[in-house]
């Protein structure tokens, strides 16, 4: 190979490798945040995770809290009235709004 192939071969770019659409994570905390990703991918992985639809456990024992007065814990009934946008995470304990 010649000084001006070398020169001019294409190099691989350094910025994020694509990812496999099937093991991107459903956990709210484990996801990258998009601008992670590579740009070619992006739109793909947000429709990914929409049609994956939000992170919502059942049959967990979620535990309870003391609010004031009160004990208080996550309800998943919230899930049928707050369906599209709520999502649970059991590892932290913690409720997020999309």
């Amino acid at each position: 190979m010649t000084t001006l192939e070398i020169f001019l071969k294409r190099k691989t770019p350094l910025g994020p490798s694509l990812v496999d659409l099937d093991k991107l994570p459903w956990d709210p905390f484990d996801r990258k945040r998009i601008l992670d990703y590579h740009p070619d991918q992006r739109d793909e992985i947000r429709r990914k995770y929409w049609l994956n639809g939000p992170c919502q456990p059942r049959g967990h024992d979620f535990p309870k809290r003391k609010i004031g007065a009160e004990e208080r814990r996550f309800s998943p009934t919230w899930y049928a009235s707050y369906g599209r946008w709520l999502e649970y995470n059991v590892k932290v304990d913690k409720t997020l709004c999309l």
